[in-house]
């Protein structure tokens, strides 16, 4: 079964990375793009999908892509945030690897 990076759940997973990056809450990251924080909990908690105008003010802030955002592309990110999602995915795959082989 392959993913869909499409998601409501998988949009919501690079969201909720993107604002851990940048070590905001919820409520921080909602206002640095001038949203409701409520808005903001949703998109993130996969309650509703990230709105085009919610991602646009979301790559103005914060250097992402449209690509990034609903499909995963990291091709077009900015080198540190490009690296940081490389690392963050190297550290996933090495603690599922170590879970597999604990098993």
């Amino acid at each position: 079964e392959s993913i869909n990076e499409t998601s409501f759940e998988r949009i919501a997973e690079r969201l909720f990375w993107l604002r851990k990056y940048h070590k905001l809450s919820q409520k921080d990251f909602a206002a640095s793009i001038g949203v409701q924080p409520t808005q903001y909990n949703n998109w993130e908690r996969a309650r509703q999908r990230l709105s085009l105008e919610g991602a646009l003010k979301i790559n103005s802030v914060y250097g992402t892509s449209l690509d990034f955002l609903f499909l995963n592309r990291i091709d077009n990110l900015s080198a540190h945030l490009l690296n940081a999602r490389v690392s963050s995915r190297r550290e996933r795959v090495s603690k599922l690897s170590n879970e597999i082989s604990n098993s």
